[in-house]
């Protein structure tokens, strides 16, 4: 009993760690970090899917001042956590997790009262949530979704969500406010802990905060936990060697005891005040769980003697059934093992037609497309970097020569794998069409005929299950004879570099197909841009494929800043060795992490 004694209290110990207790002048806060994914349904033939992963362990908890790291801690196997922050500045909380989404908020503690702030602040029990598929909040721009605050009138913590605009694709819903209404439930709940000081109490202390029980005249949680101590001896079982002298009756007496003595420790919950209170109650509980547990195992030995007598008067009869039965499961585990033979070669004669099929789809869809080869038949100064995510890719390059300029298009399509594939045939189609055989080079109304095509070859607009599915794009003609470059795009932007300098050019804030414009796809318009092709310059066509990659030391997204970076330290080279740059760096960044998107890079020098 006494080693159940001690490893109740080691527990116990263990879950105080993440427990946030009173200190002076901190706001000591605790909680769980839970997990989830949400997957917008990009493709064609997928759904929308949440499911939720439960409480994550390893998340990687940072307190920040004006951008530097003060104080850092790691959830536990649980996903619980317990941090500290000082009371008189503001701050920002970051939560991360690789594979994970980023996420952040602010805890603002400029506005405490000096009573409050000497015996300090207590949030217990808040929720934080992590996406494994997406952030709705655009970390990468140092943004938080919300704000913790004390309202000295209100005597309380509230949440200050934030209000900002970010970049979603076409299809995507809305973001959701989850991770905001789990911080105003918490911060609800925690309402009447930091209203007012709460000061130790002494053995004289007959205040509200230390109610005495009336029949011992000690405090109720004293008192209360000698009770539970008495009652536990009276249920020592094991070491005194008394399984085989209790009656059922007797047990059933020691059942009623540890109720009541249950429902004395919840009442006592209703007068905890102080921190010795909780530790009190805890210990208690932890008592009458070994004590329940000691009752378990003499319940089980007078069970387990009652089944050896039945057992012995019925031996011949068990054994009997138990040989029948052995042998019927044997007959039904070979059954069962020749059915799952059978459904493997099955399942197996499956898959690898699956991967056949695409496979071979692979074979068709490069040969659809232009070689690397051919691209510098055209234009010798090009590279392409495309690196698709599965066997076959939603994004797609596309090249030309009409009317003497050169027609270049970088295409991200809705989805990648499978469902990209097909938008992406449909596309590569459809530019042939407008361009080679409608001889029209100029990129805003290539946009345009585009647009107008996948609306029609989808049916798009034809009732609640018209397909919705579209693509993101820049199309650039380069006018050699003009010396001039003609520039537009649908959601995607293009990049001149020039002199170390990035000069982006954005493209329209609508995409081709899907909700944009399908009542009146022929009149949909986009803008066009003309510039001068100047010496020593480059320029890139991109999907956001390569700065949505996650990796590096943090696990983070590579983002457009580091790929300005990386594009105005290569422009003036020699295109072989742009690929090659850019190519390892993307290798070196996602490391051994799993590729998110398609990969697609054009660049062309001048």
């Amino acid at each position: 009993m006494r080693k159940i004694i001690s490893v109740s209290l080691f527990v116990f110990l263990s879950v105080v760690a993440v427990q946030a207790q009173r200190t002076t002048g901190k706001l000591n806060m605790s909680g769980t970090v839970l997990g989830y994914e949400h997957d917008p349904a990009k493709g064609i033939f997928k759904k929308e899917k949440t499911a939720v992963e439960g409480n994550l362990s390893g998340v990687k908890i940072e307190l920040k001042e004006d951008g530097k790291t003060i104080k850092s801690v790691r959830t536990n196997n649980g996903g619980k956590f317990a941090i500290s922050v000082p009371i008189g500045k503001k701050y920002e909380l970051f939560y991360t997790k690789s594979e994970h989404a980023k996420s952040a908020f602010e805890i603002d503690l400029r506005n405490i009262p000096d009573d409050l702030g000497k015996t300090g602040l207590l949030i217990r029990n808040i929720e934080l949530i992590l996406n494994s598929l997406q952030t709705d909040e655009p970390i990468d721009k140092g943004e938080v979704f919300g704000r913790i605050y004390y309202d000295q009138n209100k005597r309380r913590f509230f949440f200050d969500a934030t209000e900002f605009e970010k970049k979603t694709g076409l299809f995507q819903k809305e973001r959701d406010d989850t991770a905001v209404k789990l911080i105003e439930s918490a911060l609800e709940k925690n309402k009447n802990n930091n209203t007012k000081a709460i000061l130790p109490s002494t053995e004289d202390d007959k205040t509200e905060d230390n109610i005495l029980d009336p029949e011992d005249d000690q405090p109720k949680t004293v008192a209360s936990k000698s009770k539970t101590i008495s009652l536990l001896k009276r249920t020592q079982l094991v070491d005194d060697g008394m399984w085989e002298n209790l009656t059922e009756t007797e047990i059933e007496d020691r059942e009623k005891e540890i109720e009541n003595a249950w429902k004395q420790l919840e009442s006592d919950r209703a007068f905890a005040v102080s921190e010795e209170d909780f530790l009190l109650l805890k210990a208690r509980e932890e008592l009458l769980i070994a004590a329940e547990n000691e009752l378990a195992v003499a319940k089980e030995y007078i069970q387990e003697q009652e089944a050896k007598l039945n057992a012995q008067r019925n031996i011949l009869i068990v054994s009997g059934i138990a040989g029948i039965l052995l042998i019927a499961f044997v007959f039904f585990l070979l059954k069962v093992n020749k059915e799952k033979k059978k459904h493997n070669r099955v399942l197996a004669a499956k898959n690898k037609k699956i991967a056949d099929s695409i496979n071979y789809a692979e074979r068709i869809q490069q040969s659809v497309f232009f070689s690397e080869e051919q691209v510098k038949s055209i234009l010798p100064n090009a590279f392409i970097f495309h690196l698709p995510r599965d066997v076959v890719s939603g994004d797609f390059y596309w090249f030309s020569e009409v009317n003497g300029k050169v027609i270049l298009a970088a295409v991200d399509c809705t989805g990648h794998g499978v469902p990209g594939a097909f938008m992406s045939l449909i596309g590569n189609t459809l530019l042939n069409q407008i361009v080679n055989e409608k001889k029209i080079d100029q990129p805003s109304e290539i946009l345009k005929h585009l647009h107008y095509g996948i609306v029609e070859s989808l049916q798009q607009g034809q009732g609640d299950t018209s397909a919705q599915d579209g693509m993101d794009l820049a199309v650039c003609s380069i006018d050699k004879k003009a010396n001039k470059l003609y520039i537009a795009g649908a959601m995607n932007p293009v990049y001149i570099v020039h002199n170390g300098e990035v000069e982006v050019i954005s493209g329209d804030l609508k995409g081709i197909g899907g909700l944009i414009g399908i009542r009146d796809p022929e009149n949909v318009t986009f803008s066009q841009h003309e510039y001068p092709i100047k010496k020593d310059s480059s320029i890139y066509l991109f999907s956001d494929g390569y700065m949505d990659q996650f990796g590096g030391e943090n696990d983070e997204k590579f983002n457009v800043p580091r790929f300005k970076s990386l594009i105005t330290s290569i422009y003036n080279t020699s295109p072989e060795e742009q690929k090659k740059s850019v190519e390892q760096t993307m290798l070196e960044w996602k490391g051994s992490g799993s590729q998110i998107d398609d990969i697609l890079v054009i660049g062309v020098k001048f």
